[in-house]
């Protein structure tokens, strides 16, 4: 990964975010990381920075599609090109039965898990499509493939933005992207894709990266 330049979003907290910028700065990458949340976001730059490696951020909300188009561009003008991204900006919810769920729950949570990432591969897409060469993870969720009793609004927004990474996988495979490492979902439960799996903090350490 030395010399290659990319985003990861929701790089904040303790998570597969912050693990997954880590590795990749620890492999040479440079990454523009992002999270709703300053604090965290600086704490995750700094411990890249302790690390030898190189960030920058942006403190935004991954739901907002003109911010994803501001951080593609802002990665092309740090570093020239945009080689890869990890949109694993997303939101848990607690167990609730079916019929108690609301509305405004289920627009949360898809706006920011389906929507939001779907917005980040868009922009991430057009640009490497201009480049001719990239490569995206999205992150999923086991919960997405097999549900979980009272999870509905996040089993269902976890299972579009896996659909939508493959069907946007095929689309890009027909241009110059190569097709078998375009868009992979990586699941934040068990195991990792054979394309590229993150090496975990804490609870996340079963994974190592590669690519």
């Amino acid at each position: 990964m030395s010399g290659k330049n990319g985003i990861v979003t929701g790089a904040g907290g303790g998570g597969i975010g912050r693990a997954s910028a880590l590795a990749f700065a620890n492999a040479g990458a440079r990454v523009l990381i992002m999270d709703i949340a300053a604090e965290p976001l600086e704490e995750t730059a700094r411990l890249i920075g302790e690390a030898g490696g190189t960030a920058e951020t942006m403190v935004g909300d991954a739901s907002d599609e003109d911010f994803a188009a501001q951080m593609v561009a802002r990665t092309v003008e740090l570093w020239e090109t945009l080689d890869f991204a990890h949109n694993n900006a997303g939101i848990g919810i607690a167990a609730t039965p079916f019929a108690q769920q609301e509305r405004s729950t289920w627009d949360r949570v898809f706006t920011l898990n389906a929507f939001g990432a779907m917005s980040f591969m868009k922009h991430e897409l057009r640009q490497m499509e201009k480049q001719g060469f990239g490569a995206i993870v999205n992150t999923s969720s086991m919960s997405g493939k097999n549900g979980s009793p009272g999870l509905s609004p996040y089993d269902a927004s976890k299972w579009t933005a896996a659909r939508g990474s493959s069907v946007s996988s095929e689309t890009a495979g027909r241009s110059r992207l190569r097709a078998a490492g375009v868009v992979r979902w990586l699941h934040d439960g068990s195991f990792c894709t054979h394309r590229l799996s993150l090496r975990r903090v804490g609870r996340y350490r079963r994974c190592a990266h590669r690519s």
